[in-house]
């Protein structure tokens, strides 16, 4: 994906973000729409970056590295961020330890809630010592963010996936970098009467034969949620790409194929249109509800738009809790893999946004 070189222009005064927007429009000659910008309030909730998260957005600049901070032996974060990579080690060890998939902690609320605490702690926290994840996995490194709704994150960092990139190519598509905060969503999202939703705009789950790919970075998320008690009643699948609806279905797990909505067409900007996700979103869902999106379409005229209406709209900003986005950005460590465009500063802006207006932004692979 690749973003335009100047849509998004964020200043933090006061923990009120103003934003500068140029309205995008549904125009594939151009990535931006005429350069006519208002400015706008946006209501924020608590969003408390880690230490390296704020100095990289207010120091990046121009630069095309994605790398420094952790290479370069002047980084003034790199003593925090390379313990940060060590800490994630940990942190995925009791991940991963989780083999099999929890019940749904919704069926195990007493009517009450009376139970609540325990079910969320002995299901959806990864570790049973405690369910703070900041003093269990980060206390060394200190690099986690936290918001008021959404419960503990990683950092917004370069190089925008796993850190440990920056040393060897093989964590290019790895996705253990990612922290979501299954206890968090358990005690404070997640009701007797709440609806799950999924919505993959970019569907494609397996590239080669018709077997199940376990390793599709989209599965591996919906069963690492399901692994803490988390499961989804709906999956909104949006793709363009023409694919026979049996292999679909037989590339998917078992446990996603009654939640499948298969929608095989390209999506649309147009607000209200029956192909807009986020229509889907609005029509379907309540605050009290748990909804995921993850948006990554390599077509930067529609996913800047999307990005946009998604930041535009307090209406999702209640409903939408998480929001995965692969962002290709000018960086000199993804020339090979990306068709690059924008920088790295702009998009770490897009990300704050949307985690300032209550939303878990998470960068995809």
């Amino acid at each position: 994906m690749m973003v335009p070189s100047s849509s998004l222009k964020i200043s933090l005064l006061f923990g009120v973000v103003l934003v500068n927007a140029s309205n995008l429009r549904n125009n594939y000659d151009r990535k931006l729409a005429d350069p006519r910008s208002v400015e706008r309030k946006i209501e924020t909730v608590n969003y408390l970056p880690s230490n390296a998260e704020q100095y990289v957005l207010d120091n990046h600049g121009p630069s095309t590295s994605g790398c420094d901070i952790y290479t370069k032996p002047e980084s003034k974060i790199r003593n925090e961020v390379m313990a940060h990579i060590g800490e994630l080690q940990t942190y995925y060890d009791d991940i991963s330890a989780r083999k099999e998939f929890a019940p749904d902690v919704r069926t195990l609320f007493d009517i009450d809630y009376s139970n609540k605490e325990d079910v969320c702690h002995t299901y959806s926290d990864p570790s049973s010592k405690s369910n703070d994840l900041s003093t269990e996995y980060f206390t060394t490194s200190k690099e986690i963010s936290h918001s008021s709704t959404q419960g503990f994150m990683e950092p917004l960092l370069p190089p925008f996936r796993h850190p440990a990139f920056c040393i060897h190519e093989m964590f290019s598509y790895r996705m253990d970098f990612l922290v979501e905060d299954f206890g968090h969503i358990c005690r404070q999202t997640l009701t007797r009467e709440s609806k799950t939703a999924f919505i993959d705009i970019g569907a494609t789950y397996n590239f080669v034969d018709d077997k199940i790919d376990h390793g599709s970075p989209v599965i591996q998320v919906i069963e690492k949620y399901r692994k803490f008690g988390i499961h989804f009643d709906d999956i909104y699948a949006y793709e363009i790409q023409e694919w026979d609806v049996e292999r679909v279905y037989k590339t998917i797990p078992d446990h996603m194929r009654q939640p499948m909505h298969w929608i095989n067409t390209g999506v649309s900007t147009e607000p209200g249109h029956m192909f807009n996700p986020w229509t889907t979103v609005l029509e379907n869902y309540k605050p009290e509800d748990f909804v995921v999106v993850k948006l990554d379409i390599d077509t930067p005229s529609v996913e800047l738009q999307l990005v946009q209406q998604l930041l535009d709209d307090p209406r999702l900003h209640e409903l939408v809790d998480v929001f995965y986005f692969e962002h290709h950005v000018q960086m000199d460590e993804m020339e090979k893999f990306w068709i690059m465009d924008g920088s790295m500063s702009l998009s770490l802006t897009y990300f704050r946004a949307l985690r300032n207006v209550g939303i878990a932004s998470h960068y995809w692979v």
